[in-house]
C-alpha cells in the first residue's frame, strides 16, 4: 500500500500497470505530482490515467490540458461510469494486450485490481 504520492510513484514504477486510477488528494505531493512524474517516466508515459477526485474538473482544466488524462471522474462516481472509463482507456488501437493490472491510488492507500474485477 502507498501512504503518499512518493510511495504511489514507487508502486507504479515497480508494477508497470496497464492503467492508473489516481485521486488528486494524495498526501506528500498530491496526485498532480504523481501524474507529472508518471508522464516523465519513459516506461509509464503511455500508461492511461483516470482521475477520480472530489475536486471539480473545472478547477483542474488548465493543468490537464498539459498532461494526457484518459478520463476525469468526480466523486462520487458510479461503478458504471468507472468501469466504462476503464474499458475505454484500455481499448487503444496501438497498445499491447492488457495484462489486467490496474492500480488505484486514493486517499492514503494504493490497491491493485485484478483483471477479473475490471
Amino acid at each position: 500500500n502507498a501512504e503518499d504520492a512518493n510511495q504511489a510513484i514507487g508502486v507504479a514504477k515497480k508494477s508497470n500497470p496497464d492503467l492508473v486510477i489516481l485521486d488528486l488528494g494524495l498526501p506528500a505531493g498530491g496526485g498532480r505530482f504523481v501524474l507529472e512524474t508518471l508522464q516523465k517516466d519513459p516506461d509509464l508515459v503511455t500508461t492511461p490515467v483516470i482521475i477520480l477526485s472530489a475536486r471539480p474538473a473545472k478547477e483542474n482544466e488548465d493543468f490537464f490540458k498539459e498532461f494526457e488524462v484518459a478520463t476525469y471522474l468526480e466523486k462520487p462516481a458510479g461503478s458504471d461510469a468507472l468501469l466504462l472509463s476503464i474499458k475505454c482507456a484500455l481499448e487503444t488501437e496501438d497498445s499491447q494486450p492488457a495484462t489486467g493490472r490496474a492500480i488505484s491510488f486514493h486517499g492514503s492507500s494504493a490497491s491493485t485490481l485484478a483483471g477479473s474485477q475490471l
